[in-house]
């Protein structure tokens, strides 16, 4: 979810009501750093759930053979 935003002149953007083009950036590239922490946040949980699962039944086949 990368936001780009395409700017005239390179000082202000068409409808940001004449903001300047950096705080707009700035303010983009925080959005990226929340979300892409946001998705790896997830990545991690999701890892270790899967993890869990898998010595889950790892512990079950061993349970069984044996």
């Amino acid at each position: 979810m990368i936001i780009t935003l395409r700017h005239y002149d390179g000082k202000t953007m068409p409808f940001t009501n004449g903001t300047p083009y950096y705080l707009t950036q700035k303010k983009l590239a925080q959005t990226n750093n929340i979300v892409t922490f946001l998705l790896k946040s997830m990545l991690k949980f999701s890892i270790k759930i899967l993890e869990s699962i898998l010595v889950f039944y790892f512990a079950l086949d061993f349970c069984i053979i044996f």
